[in-house]
């Protein structure tokens, strides 16, 4: 590699970690003629363009990626195009690229978090609530937030009660969890109310 394209992959890198989206696309445009086997600009390139909108040319670079990037470094890539999909509103292309993801990394709890707010976005309250529960018993880090999303599906599936359990067990791990505090102060209102009528 040249020392004027390490200096643009550099650049490249630190505008992706400023968010610099205009000077990503640019750069790596240019980057990718001259260094086409470059997975990891090319995963860049396709994040800035789902972050544009320009979804066909970020599926073409998500492509590159896979063709060029050793199977080892698949998920990174898998979980950019779940996002990809995901904010354009294909939930069940989204689901597929997060069970790619997960056939590598498969206890990884923050992508069964976001797996199960795919399919609950496309309606699928059951298989949520079992993909949340896969994610409270890899007891990540992010164990919080797979019960307050629990919570929400038992909200979503009228189970108020089992809905205040979960935002107990999400604020039983993080005691400042603001958003588990007013979700668990909806659901005990909301079941005062029931028991009223």
């Amino acid at each position: 590699m040249s020392p004027e394209q390490k200096q643009k992959r550099q650049a490249i890198f630190d505008a992706r970690h400023q968010d610099q989206n205009a000077v990503v696309e640019l750069l790596s445009r240019s980057y990718v003629e001259d260094s086409p086997k470059d997975s990891l600009i090319w995963t860049y390139r396709g994040h800035v363009l789902t972050e544009l909108c320009r979804y066909e040319e970020a599926d073409v670079a998500f492509e590159q990626a896979l063709q060029n990037a050793p199977e080892t470094n698949h998920h990174f890539i898998w979980s950019e195009k779940a996002d990809s999909f995901f904010r354009r509103g294909n939930f069940l292309e989204a689901e597929r690229c997060w069970h790619r993801y997960l056939q590598s990394q498969p206890n990884d709890c923050w992508v069964l978090i976001l797996l199960a707010r795919t399919v609950w976005r496309r309606g699928d309250l059951a298989l949520a609530e079992q993909r949340l529960r896969e994610a409270i018993a890899t007891q990540g880090e992010e164990s919080d937030l797979a019960w307050f999303f629990l919570g929400g599906v038992f909200v979503a599936l009228g189970q108020l009660e089992e809905a205040a359990n979960c935002y107990r067990e999400a604020l039983a791990l993080s005691p400042d969890y603001e958003i588990a505090k007013a979700r668990l102060a909806d659901v005990e209102t909301a079941l005062q109310i029931k028991q009223r009528n």
